[in-house]
């Protein structure tokens, strides 16, 4: 009888140091933690990523960790998290990425990095992630992208790069994100836009692109060419009206209307 009670004992103490090994049960004091649901926001003392997500549970789905302090973003910090679906790092001081800061979450569909100070992005940083439908990527610094920047996002079906400082759409950004739906380029630095930078986005039906400096000359008559044919076939939806818009550009700074005509 003893030398089983001592077995029984035994193998249950076993299963709690695995389990102990392979998951993370806590919740921080300030968080709430609730099934498969984890709220760490608005605790505006914390600094370091990593100090915290030791102490969370890693079979969160949901991670919100929106209005902190964090700057960085360390490679493999959320490698103990590969259930998670939907991570918010918004309206933090983000400033350095690494390209595995992202690593491991290849179940993860929205990642909102939205409200940070992220000048450049490594080109890699978002490998790996083949379920993503949901990038936002608005109210940052970034002043350039590289064309790999989105390869491999074939799921991507909403993409937010508004109120940037981006000056171009690089030829290729948008090859093989077949299922982009819904692309925001509002508020950045645009002058001009190539219909060769778009037309990779076979199913695009929203394009956001006002709150930009807009040149409208020549170099704008190909989007207008191609803009019109989809106005006349309508066949991409909500696209088919973005070439009202650009007719009736108007420069936000001297609020000169801007026709897109041949000169």
């Amino acid at each position: 009888m003893r030398s089983r009670m001592n077995i029984i004992i035994s193998s249950g103490l076993l299963m709690t140091l695995l389990g102990s090994c392979g998951t993370s049960t806590s919740c921080p004091s300030g968080c709430s933690c609730n099934v498969n649901h984890t709220d760490c926001s608005d605790l505006n003392q914390l600094a370091s990523l990593d100090s915290i997500l030791d102490q969370l549970p890693f079979d969160a789905s949901y991670l919100n960790l929106s209005n902190n302090n964090f700057t960085t973003v360390e490679p493999g910090s959320f490698s103990n998290f590969s259930d998670l679906l939907h991570l918010d790092l918004s309206r933090n001081l983000l400033s350095v990425v690494f390209p595995s800061s992202f690593s491991h979450l290849n179940k993860l569909q929205v990642l909102d990095l939205s409200e940070n100070l992220l000048v450049r992005l490594p080109i890699n940083l978002f490998s790996g992630l083949n379920s993503l439908t949901e990038l936002v990527l608005r109210d940052n610094r970034l002043k350039e992208l590289n064309p790999d920047q989105f390869k491999g996002l074939t799921e991507l079906r909403r993409l937010d790069l508004s109120f940037n400082s981006l000056c171009s759409v690089p030829t290729h950004l948008l090859d093989g994100l077949q299922n982009l739906v819904w692309l925001s380029l509002m508020g950045n630095k645009l002058k001009t836009l190539q219909r060769t930078s778009l037309e990779p986005a076979t199913a695009l039906q929203q394009l956001l692109l006002d709150g930009n400096p807009w040149n409208c000359n020549c170099n704008l008559i190909p989007l207008k060419h191609w803009l019109e044919w989809i106005a006349y076939t309508g066949e991409r939806g909500h696209l088919s009206k973005i070439f009202a818009y650009l007719s009736h550009l108007k420069h936000s700074d001297h609020q000169t209307n801007l026709n897109i005509t041949q000169r």
